[in-house]
């Protein structure tokens, strides 16, 4: 047998000098020499800052398209590299066996061996056949690297193909030119180096500033890379897969830190030592102001990106100075076994204000985890509750004080709360951990809840305003601790789906809570159980976001009694819509949490004008939708639910029927003034996220608002004792954005949809067109033509009307006796009318007063069920609600 291996096509020496070609390219880009070029793949650097100048200055670079050329040489340099070290590799491989064929092979028998059997071979050709096997085994070797290295070059700058070929010889390079998209050459060696070095310069105050950039720069290139991965995991296929930073990167921070928590505090200093001591160390040896607000950025940066699950962190991955500080006495405790917090309160404090130092100047962009952030919400919680309930208030406000006041909380709460997992987590009642038992975490999230709700000044009931003017809006207090609440309105949060449906769940199980007895009654109670002020108005921004959740139709049968709804009573698991809009909430649940919120009168004020908002904008969406049903149903069951919590509230208040009688007359002037100022921009109300069906109504209208607050006293709207919302007002506004859709109908398809101002018989009535235009309502016809016989106007001759909805509400709403003939031919053009886009054979006359029924009907019935004692009911079916 003889040794016959296989010889490539190409050579090693050959492939490197193609190597060389497109480094020489890449110099050739960047205008750098080849030892310049090493110089920036040791350290992190901006691409820009690897150009020469001559090339940045020669005019207009498309930077993009510049990365692209550079980092595709890197790639098929380094691919080309490979490939040749491959060839070299086989090459010495195969040299060697044949120097084994050349000198051993020979000095073996050649004869078969006796008593061995005839058919086996002899130990050369064996020994030939061993070599020739290890000769094919190379060859195979090299095709896998040649494959490797050809899928390397058509991957291009994918940035998973570049991060493939990351090595030794590439470092910094990758991620310098094309920036976040590449991985960080780091490792936890590195990190534990790294956070010696930086040890090192912050105990003796000397900073080489060589080393602090490079060391600055790699956080910040992490960082950075964390948040890119975040952001790119947020827009993700569901297939798409390694959205995390690498091990590597997240073993550098780690080791980074974990070599930090080995610094001894100031002496100065009542906090623990570690981590949590550098802004007091940082403070006391680095003068230069930037260079210290730099250091707590990207060291707050670090830790949250550290502690964010979704990028490859966790809670469990901090120095233990960080986590104890951010979970506070009881679960520092619990979990850490830390008993510091508990033996020196001012210890927490200290570590309080440090930890809110280190995160305060973080990136905006840069979140921590759930569990970390659910840690400093829950804790911060429960020490405001504790003023209220513990003994040790005295030991509690020693925390605070040494946190420096309300500022370090705010700013901690402000941070934890950008989880919006996080945030669920707390609201919903889940957190996991195995050191404690469902009834441990349990209580302490319910501590935290309450004292969030508690904390602060309560409404003084000596202070209900008698008339509008002695009322006043509410303002919010500066580190009013409401962040928490405050997520549930952010319009950002509800913009956007996913979100949508966690602040959704959270609020359902928020209204749960507040509706349990056991919360009910302290929170209607007196200071300092009671709601505060702060956070009443918080929640009552929280019930306009989420008003859906208050005016569906869960829990209530088609006639409007209330039934059992005992599956959506769990806290733990709220049910919402198939859209995530809205949580499934009985009514009583959803009265009693109103109840509370309206023991603040300003906070009521909100409420009861936030749903005349609601009514109004339902009664116009279903001109567009002609579903009366979804209209009307949830406009009657709002009215219902907060009618009646305001009546329970005055019971709880043991206001006679006089006295209630008078309060919703107040009620509903406040509401007005709310709404009137907040039309005109007055800068104590600013607009309220309420959200409705359909895009046909701007809530906030100034127009809108007038008509709606506009009414005559015939039509007072308190004038019965029941109490209930006139919608007389509101049908014209329905009439108005009937007559504007017919007019754009009628020009979309005027085959189809007949002219606004045209009768049955097709004759222009004349009588409604020359009264709205003799009050310049509508315009763009000429005057004369309306002296003339209706039978001699064409049609085309209207064509050019202009329907002038601001004038309208002028006159309308002006003192003049005119207005009745106004509305009256409003009523005539729009009451006869087929409503075309329905598709039914339903005319404007009949749409308002299907509504109205429909709407009066249901707020009465749920109404008498909800004010006072809330009776049981039959079982509620799920499949029907």
């Amino acid at each position: 047998m003889s040794f016959d291996p296989r010889i490539p096509s190409a050579d090693s020496e050959s492939v490197s000098s193609k190597a060389d070609e497109y480094h020489s390219l890449l110099e050739r880009l960047t205008g750098q020499s080849e030892e310049q070029l090493e110089e920036f793949s040791k350290t992190s650097t901006s691409f820009s800052d690897m150009l020469a100048d001559d090339i940045k200055s020669s005019g207009d670079i498309n930077y993009a398209h510049w990365k692209e050329a550079c980092m595709a040489c890197v790639v098929a340099a380094e691919a080309t590299e490979q490939w040749s070290e491959s060839l070299n590799t086989y090459e010495e491989k195969i040299s060697g066996l044949q120097y084994l064929v050349e000198n051993v092979a020979p000095t073996l028998s050649n004869e078969v061996q006796v008593p061995y059997a005839a058919d086996s071979p002899p130990p050369r050709q064996q020994y030939l056949k061993e070599l020739q096997r290890l000769a094919d085994e190379a060859w195979d070797d090299l095709e896998d690297e040649a494959e490797e290295c050809s899928d390397h070059i058509k991957g291009g700058t994918d940035p998973d193909n570049v991060s493939s070929l990351m090595g030794g010889r590439l470092d910094w390079l990758p991620n310098n030119i094309m920036g976040a998209s590449m991985p960080v050459p780091v490792d936890a060696d590195q990190g534990d180096l790294d956070g010696e070095e930086l040890q090192e310069m912050l105990e003796s105050g000397e900073i080489s500033q060589e080393r602090y950039d490079a060391l600055m720069a790699t956080l910040t290139a992490l960082t950075g890379r964390a948040e890119y991965l975040k952001e790119r995991a947020e827009h993700a296929n569901e297939d798409e897969e390694d959205l995390e930073l690498n091990p590597h990167e997240v073993k550098y921070l780690e080791a980074f830190f974990e070599s930090l928590e080995d610094i001894d505090s100031p002496d100065d200093y009542e906090g623990s030592d570690g981590v949590i001591s550098l802004p007091s160390l940082i403070e006391e040896n680095i003068g230069d102001e930037s260079q210290r607000s730099e250091l707590l950025q990207k060291l707050g940066d670090g830790l949250l990106t550290l502690s964010n699950e979704s990028i490859g962190g966790s809670e469990e991955k901090l120095p233990e100075s960080v986590r104890n500080a951010a979970m506070g006495p009881t679960l520092a405790r619990h979990e850490n076994g830390f008993e510091g917090y508990r033996q020196d309160d001012e210890i927490y404090g200290s570590d309080l204000a440090n930890l809110a130092d280190l995160l305060e100047q973080s990136s905006e962009e840069t979140e921590g985890g759930v569990k970390f952030s659910q840690n400093i919400t829950m804790s911060l919680g429960g020490l405001l509750e504790s003023f209220h309930t513990h003994s040790d208030t005295d030991e509690m406000r020693t925390s605070l004080e040494a946190a420096g006041g309300l500022e370090a909380l705010e700013t901690l709460l402000d941070i934890s709360t950008e989880n919006d997992e996080a945030n669920r987590a707390i609201f919903t009642g889940q957190y996991e951990t195995d050191e404690l038992s469902h009834e441990e975490y349990s209580k302490l999230i319910d501590e935290s809840l309450r004292g969030f709700l508690t904390f602060g000044e309560s409404f003084d009931q000596s202070d209900i305003a008698e008339d509008e003017d002695s009322f006043e809006s509410y303002n919010r207090t500066p580190g009013g601790l409401t962040a928490l609440f405050d997520w549930l309105s952010d319009e950002e949060v509800n913009s956007n789906p996913e979100t949508r449906a966690l602040a959704a769940e959270s609020m359902g199980a928020l209204t749960l809570f507040m509706a349990d007895p056991e919360e009910h009654g302290p929170l209607m109670g007196t200071v300092p159980s009671s709601i505060s002020r702060d956070a009443a108005d918080s929640l009552s921004d929280a019930f306009a976001a989420h008003i859906h959740t208050f005016s569906s139709d869960v829990g209530i049968n088609g006639k409007g009694d209330v039934v059992s709804a005992d599956g959506y009573q769990n806290r733990r698991n709220v049910e919402l819509d198939s859209d995530g809009e809205f949580a499934f909430i009985p009514p009583e649940e959803r009265t009693r949490f109103l109840e509370i919120i309206m023991t603040d009168q300003s906070a009521a004020v909100d409420i009861h004008s936030d749903t005349i908002r609601f009514v109004h904008g339902e009664a116009v969406n279903s001109v567009d939708s002609g579903d009366l049903g979804s209209s009307s149903l949830p406009s009657g069951n709002l009215a219902a639910i907060v009618e009646s919590a305001l009546e329970n509230e005055a019971d709880h208040r043991n206001l006679s029927d006089e006295d209630l009688q008078q309060d919703k007359e107040n009620m509903w002037d406040f509401a007005a003034g709310a709404i009137t100022n907040s039309a005109s921009g007055a800068d104590d109300l600013p607009s309220r996220f309420v959200p409705f069906v359909g895009p046909t109504l701007s809530v906030f209208d100034d127009i809108l608002k007038d008509q709606l607050l506009n009414t005559d006293e015939e039509h007072n709207p308190y004038s019965d004792p029941n109490g209930s919302l006139d919608l007389s007002s509101i049908k014209i506004e329905s009439q108005i954005h009937m007559l504007e859709r017919m007019l754009e109908e009628h020009e979309n398809d005027p085959e189809v949809q007949q002219h606004p101002f045209m009768s049955d018989s097709g004759e222009i009535e004349l009588e409604h067109l020359s009264q709205l235009e003799s009050d310049g309502i509508i315009t763009g016809i000429d005057s004369d033509l309306l002296e003339q016989n209706p039978k001699d106007i064409q049609l085309e001759d209207l064509e050019g009307i202009v329907f002038d909805r601001n004038k309208l509400h002028e006159v309308i709403n002006s003192p003049d006796e005119g207005s009745d003939t106004t509305i009256g031919a409003l009523d005539g053009v729009t009451i006869d009318r087929p409503m075309s886009w329905q598709k039914n054979d339903r005319i404007g006359a009949t749409q308002f007063d299907e509504f109205t029924g429909a709407y009066d009907g249901r707020r009465e019935v749920l109404r008498d069920q909800l004010s006072g004692n809330i009776p049981g009911g039959e079982e509620l079916d799920k499949d029907d609600d």
